[in-house]
């Protein structure tokens, strides 16, 4: 499952039953459950901002503990590893 907020990059794209495409802002908790993320083993985030992939990946992790995630982060990336490692380990 594919979520672009572009529908000309989803119109150039032949839908086959490897994958869908949904016009949606993943950042959002409805587009990202209407994608199947909550039964999904794995998601992918990488959109422009580092602060949106960081989201997604918290969304994420949220709505299915499961998930295996691939996020791309540009700047920052030391914070925030430590942030998501606070996250995943409070203590």
């Amino acid at each position: 499952m594919v979520v672009e907020s572009n529908p000309d990059v989803i119109s150039a794209f032949q839908q086959n039953k490897y994958y869908r495409f949904i016009n949606g802002n993943a950042t959002l908790d409805e587009v990202l459950i209407e994608a199947g993320i909550q039964s999904a083993s794995t998601v992918i985030t990488a959109l422009k901002e580092d602060s949106d992939n960081v989201f997604i990946t918290l969304t994420a992790r949220e709505l299915n503990p499961n998930i295996n995630i691939i996020a791309k982060i540009l700047k920052n990336l030391a914070k925030i590893t430590k942030l998501l490692q606070k996250l995943q380990n409070p203590s």
